[in-house]
């Protein structure tokens, strides 16, 4: 196992918290923090998380939040990467210094963070929604492409499979 994420709008903390002492993957999503007033149940449950998992994600979504966020080895530092869907209202430069996962964005933008920020891990949405119809990301052209033939029941894993491998092959040539 090696990523245990919850609901973000509406966590179940203690079923999340039983997955993940069950399954004690290397990395576990504590709740988002909306408002500064929730940083300190949100940083108690993660301490919990860090016993059965290598890495607690974070994810600061309020103003203050990050000066205030100690300086753990666990602890990785959620990025909502800015679409046209959503984002976070954090500026890289706050980012300095911490290890960050990266939520939500396309491949391609991901791994341009990467450059600038230190990404330990990254969401696969985007390759899985783009799965859904077949879509592929190319890590040549590093552009979605449509390649999956033929269609069927299985065509969503076989694109998701592919896109995976093809975002490996991107990050592993640089």
């Amino acid at each position: 196992m090696s990523f245990a994420d919850l609901n973000w709008k509406k966590p179940d903390l203690d079923q999340h918290g039983a997955f993940v002492r069950e399954h004690r993957p290397l990395f576990a999503v504590a709740p988002d923090v909306l408002k500064l007033d929730d940083l300190t149940a949100t940083l108690r449950y993660a301490e919990s998380l860090a016993e059965w998992a290598d890495r607690v994600i974070i994810v600061p979504k309020a103003p203050g939040v990050m000066e205030r966020l100690p300086r753990e080895p666990w602890l990785v530092v959620g990025y909502s990467v800015p679409t046209k869907y959503g984002g976070t209202d954090l500026m890289m430069a706050e980012l300095a210094g911490w290890s960050v996962h990266l939520l939500g964005g396309a491949p391609r933008r991901q791994f341009e963070l990467a450059h600038y920020l230190d990404v330990v891990s990254a969401d696969g949405n985007a390759a899985a929604r783009a799965a859904e119809y077949g879509t592929v990301f190319d890590a040549r052209t590093k552009r979605w492409q449509m390649s999956v033939e033929p269609r069927g029941a299985d065509m969503p894993y076989r694109a998701f499979a592919k896109s995976c491998q093809q975002i490996a092959q991107m990050w592993r040539d640089g």
